[in-house]
């Protein structure tokens, strides 16, 4: 395999704009206004009357900052964002839908999107200013869109790994050399345990997750603190990388890389609306300038283009997108159970392990 090949091909992001055709917001229709111009000016004008839009994201900080930034820069509004982990923000969109009074206009999460979908939290979008989303980045039923992916890979210290020492397959994970060297996420993880039970299918799945088990694990809360604690040398690697991260720890010199190990999965960062938002003209302007702008925002940062369907020219390694179907009501907890029992096999207790050899290398 040409890794270097690979992620070239996974980091390029693709010419199609993310912007075509026309929709409406009933509101400013163009039967109402001759341009886009002047309907902009229009929603301008109405926005500043809304007060600041409201954004619950699980993104970075430093990673969201652009497009808030290009945002208020642009149309000279305010975005209060508050970040958190994907439970803390559904349980907090769960509370203030229940209320009755919901908080956040805009929501940025991946597939625990469904939840809040399924709890009548979202309204259905209708940007209506000349914005016709691809198949390939909008939900079927219009309540979200994506403008970008996060890709999993087998991340890896290089000072603690040698390349002829690298696996070529996940199932390599399972031999007794790995014992003690491989860490994964505390974090729920139904997309991505579902994933890949798809992509090898149930028995070989099975069987690697109970082989797996049987090495020692290590167990740490969080992708950034994971991807921290693998530069820092804690442990060896771990099939949870996400290579935006790895990429950022390469560029500020940490002895990282990483490798695809089918199955490849990503994760489609998605943007939907509050169905109780109070700022209406803001909203709209903000997913207008996701739609026109927010792909080449995120490319840029080192997240992978929601057109990249390879990871090289052969098409051997296809990027498998995880169902957001995994975090429904229905499927959710059952996936989450299997999670939990991998990991306590494997660890005998899940435990959430800060270290301050994290701190000498820290990324976005």
């Amino acid at each position: 395999m040409n890794h270097h090949l690979s992620r070239r091909k996974l980091l390029a992001w693709a010419t199609v704009p993310l912007a075509a055709s026309v929709t409406r917001l009933p509101l400013f229709a163009a039967d109402t206004v001759t341009s886009r111009e002047e309907r902009i000016e229009r929603l301008m004008a109405t926005a500043r009357n809304e007060g600041p839009l409201t954004l619950y994201h699980l993104m970075p900080p430093p990673d969201v900052e652009p497009i808030v930034e290009l945002y208020q820069q642009r149309y000279g509004l305010e975005i209060e964002a508050w970040k958190s982990t994907g439970e803390s923000i559904i349980q907090r969109v769960f509370a203030e839908t229940r209320a009755g009074r919901q908080r956040f206009d805009i929501l940025q999460m991946s597939a625990a999107t469904q939840m809040a979908f399924e709890a009548g939290a979202l309204q259905e979008i209708e940007p209506g200013l000349d914005i016709m989303l691809p198949d390939a980045t909008e939900a079927d039923h219009g309540h979200w869109f994506s403008t970008h992916s996060a890709v999993f890979a087998f991340g890896y210290n290089t000072n603690l790994l040698q390349p002829d020492q690298l696996p070529s397959t996940l199932e390599d994970l399972a031999d007794p050399f790995w014992s003690g060297k491989v860490a994964f996420n505390q974090g729920s993880n139904a997309a991505w345990i579902a994933t890949v039970y798809e992509g090898l299918g149930e028995t070989r799945a099975e069987a690697f997750f109970t082989a797996m088990a049987g090495n020692e694990i290590k167990v740490r809360k969080g992708y950034t603190l994971m991807s921290n604690l693998l530069a820092a040398g804690e442990f060896a690697c771990t099939p949870q990388a996400m290579i935006k991260m790895m990429e950022n720890l390469k560029q500020a010199g940490a002895p990282v890389d990483y490798i695809p190990l089918p199955p490849v999965i990503a994760l489609r960062q998605v943007w939907s609306l509050a169905r109780q938002s109070r700022r209406p003209a803001a909203a709209t302007l903000f997913f207008e300038l996701l739609a026109h702008e927010g792909e080449r925002v995120f490319v840029e940062n080192n997240y992978t283009s929601p057109f990249v369907d390879a990871l090289d020219a052969s098409g051997n390694l296809p990027l498998m997108y995880a169902d957001f179907s995994t975090e429904s009501a229905e499927n959710a907890r059952a996936w989450r159970s299997r999670y939990a029992q991998f990991l306590r096999n494997g660890l005998g207790r899940c435990e959430a392990v800060p270290s301050e050899t994290a701190s000498t290398l820290k990324i976005n």
